[in-house]
C-alpha cells in the first residue's frame, strides 16, 4: 500500500475531490452496527488527542501500532457476509422466523457482525494493555451510557391531549408545543416568535429507514460488477416502503 500511496502523491492535483458520504458507495452494511461506530468515533478522537500530546507512538510502541491495525478494520470494509441464500427473507416476519429457527446463514452473519465490532473494541484494547489511551477510550464510552432521567417532578400528558398546543416556561422563555399522536413528532414548536415546526414539517419524529431498489441500483452502477449481494432478488416487492413513521 505504501508504494501505491507514493504513486498517488505524484498525481494528487489530478484526483477528484469527493464530498459525498462513504456509505453512499457501499451501503449494504457499513452503518448497521451503531455500537461499532460509536467505539470507532470515540477511539479515533482519543487517539488524535494522544498523538497530538506526544503520548502515542504509532511506530515505536507495539501497543499503539497493534491497536491501530485493529481500529482501521472498522472503516476498511463492511461488516457481515455479502448475501444470504434464497433471497426471499426480506420481511421482518420472515427474518425473525429464520433467526428463531437458527438458520446457519443467519447465525454466521450474527457472528460476523460481532467479530467486526470486537476486532477493535476487544482485541484492539488488548493490544493497548496498560497504555493510558485504553483508559481514555474506556472513560469516553462509559460517559455515553444512557441513564434513566429523574421524572418524579414531571407530569404525564395523556396521548389524547398531545395534539392540543401546550405552552411551557423554560430558561429560554415560553415555548409552545404540540405532538402528533400518531407519530410522536412535534407539529408545533413556537419559540422566540418563530415557528420551528408544522404539521407538514414535523421535527423530532422517529422514523424507520430501510433499503429499496433505488439504493442498490445506485450502488450497482459504480461498485458492483457482478459481485455477490449487489442485486438482492425480490427486494422490490418486499421492501417497498423506504420511510416508515413509527
Amino acid at each position: 500500500m505504501c508504494k501505491q500511496a507514493q504513486q498517488l502523491a505524484t498525481v494528487e492535483p489530478e484526483l477528484p475531490t469527493v464530498t459525498g458520504e462513504v456509505g453512499d458507495t457501499w451501503v449494504t452494511s457499513q452503518t448497521a452496527d451503531p455500537t461499532k461506530w460509536t467505539f470507532y468515533r470515540e477511539a479515533s478522537r482519543a487517539y488524535a488527542e494522544c498523538l497530538a500530546a506526544g503520548l502515542c507512538d504509532p511506530v515505536g510502541d507495539p501497543r499503539v501500532s497493534g491497536f491501530l491495525r485493529c481500529l482501521i478494520k472498522i472503516p476498511e470494509h463492511t461488516g457481515g457476509p455479502d448475501s444470504f441464500p434464497g433471497g426471499s427473507n426480506w420481511t421482518n416476519s420472515q427474518f425473525h422466523e429464520d433467526m428463531a429457527a437458527q438458520q446457519p446463514a443467519f447465525a454466521t452473519a450474527r457472528k460476523a457482525y460481532l467479530e467486526q465490532r470486537e476486532i477493535a473494541s476487544v482485541l484492539g484494547l488488548q493490544y493497548l494493555a496498560d497504555h493510558p489511551l485504553a483508559q481514555n477510550i474506556t472513560e469516553r464510552l462509559r460517559a455515553l451510557h444512557p441513564a434513566v432521567p429523574d421524572v418524579s417532578k414531571l407530569k404525564a400528558l395523556p396521548r389524547r391531549e398531545w395534539a392540543a398546543p401546550l405552552t411551557v416556561r423554560t430558561d429560554a422563555g415560553e415555548v409552545t408545543l404540540a405532538i402528533d399522536p400518531a407519530t410522536g413528532g412535534l407539529t408545533t414548536v413556537r419559540m422566540a416568535g418563530f415557528d420551528w415546526a408544522a404539521p407538514d414539517n414535523p421535527v423530532g419524529q422517529y422514523v424507520y429507514r430501510t433499503f429499496n431498489d433505488s439504493d442498490y441500483r445506485s450502488q450497482k452502477g459504480f461498485c458492483c460488477y457482478g459481485l455477490a449481494g449487489c442485486a438482492p432478488p425480490a427486494l422490490s416487492s418486499l421492501a417497498t416502503h423506504f420511510l416508515i413513521h413509527i
